[in-house]
C-alpha cells in the first residue's frame, strides 16, 4: 500500500480500528436508507465474502438497489505523513481512488457490480467520491423529511463525526501517561 499504515497491514492498528468505525457508519447509513419506504435498497451487508471472483473483496458494504448489485469501499488518506509532504489532499484522494478502481473495477464490471469508493482524510475531510456516494444514496429516498440537502448534510457529517470520535477515543487510550510530581497523583 503506497499510502502507508493501511488498515490491512495490522489488525490491531489505529488505522484498522478507524477503518472499521467508518465502515460501520457507512453500513448504518445504507441500512437506514434501506428502511425508507420506496428507496429500493435491499440486502445490505458488510464485507460480503466472495462478492467478486478470484478472492477479491471490493466492498466494505454491499447492497442491492432496484435489483442491481452495488458495493462501496472505504479508504483513508493521511496527508500528514512524511511521504505526502507538500501534496494536495485532492491528489491523495485521486491516487487512492485510482488504486482501488484499478484493483477492483474489472472484476466488478465483469460481474455487473457497480463500484463506489468512499474516501476520508484522517482529519475528517470527505473525498469527492464519498460526497457523490452520499448524494446518490440520499437520492434513493423518494421524499426525505426536511429535504434532500438536509439529509445529505446530516449523513455526511454523521459519518465524519462518528469516525473522528472513534479516532479521538483511540488516540486518548493510546496516549502515554505523563506525571509531574506534585501536580498530579502518579500511578
Amino acid at each position: 500500500d503506497s499510502y502507508g499504515r493501511h488498515a490491512m497491514q495490522c489488525p490491531y492498528s489505529l488505522q484498522t480500528l478507524m477503518h472499521t468505525s467508518a465502515k460501520t457508519e457507512i453500513y448504518n447509513f445504507v441500512k437506514t436508507i434501506s428502511y425508507a419506504h420506496g428507496s429500493g435498497v435491499k440486502r445490505v451487508e458488510m464485507e460480503e465474502s466472495g462478492l467478486v471472483e478470484h478472492g477479491l473483496r471490493p466492498g466494505d458494504v454491499c447492497f442491492q438497489h432496484q435489483g442491481r448489485q452495488f458495493t462501496v469501499d472505504f479508504f483513508s488518506v493521511d496527508s500528514s505523513v512524511d511521504s505526502h509532504a507538500g501534496k494536495c489532499v485532492e491528489d491523495l484522494f485521486a491516487a487512492a481512488e485510482e488504486e482501488k478502481r484499478a484493483h477492483y473495477a474489472a472484476a466488478c464490471a465483469g460481474q455487473d457490480v457497480t463500484f463506489f469508493t468512499f474516501g476520508m482524510d484522517v482529519m475528517g475531510r470527505l473525498s469527492g467520491s464519498a460526497e457523490q456516494f452520499v448524494r446518490w444514496m440520499c437520492n434513493c429516498v423518494p421524499d426525505p423529511v426536511g429535504g434532500r440537502a438536509r439529509l445529505v448534510n446530516y449523513w455526511s457529517r454523521r459519518i465524519v463525526v462518528a469516525s473522528m470520535k472513534k479516532k479521538m477515543e483511540l488516540l486518548v487510550a493510546q496516549a502515554p501517561v505523563f506525571c509531574v510530581p506534585g501536580l498530579f497523583s502518579c500511578r
